[in-house]
């Protein structure tokens, strides 16, 4: 299964599904992530600018659809984002933390499949 869908099976218990349009994008600021994990350093210019080019709208709605999909997750299942997280949180993530959490998740569950194959 490819990342994509396995990223959309790990959110769709959030209630983030493709209807969201931070859904698409979230899943495309992950993908950076992994392909560069500096690139979180640089969220702006290396992350929401790069999508917002791609979709044709702005750095500033990117992070905003992020932090709309972070913000129904945080409201659907609290509990289960903390376990998602691997660390505990006290409310919210922002949007940065929302990629970091799901691109550090799939680095783990990376590390996971390899270590058993």
């Amino acid at each position: 299964m490819d990342k994509k869908n396995v990223l959309l099976d790990i959110l769709r218990p959030f209630g983030i599904v493709s209807q969201y349009a931070g859904c698409a994008q979230l899943i495309r600021a992950v993908e950076l992530t992994l392909e560069n994990p500096d690139a979180i350093q640089a969220v702006h210019k290396q992350i929401y600018a790069v999508i917002a080019k791609e979709y044709g709208i702005q750095p500033k709605s990117v992070e905003s659809n992020i932090r709309t999909v972070s913000a129904v997750a945080w409201a659907t299942d609290p509990v289960r984002l903390k376990k998602v997280a691997g660390f505990s949180l006290h409310g919210q993530p922002s949007a940065v933390e929302f990629i970091e959490i799901f691109s550090n998740y799939m680095q783990r569950k990376d590390m996971k499949e390899t270590v058993h194959s």
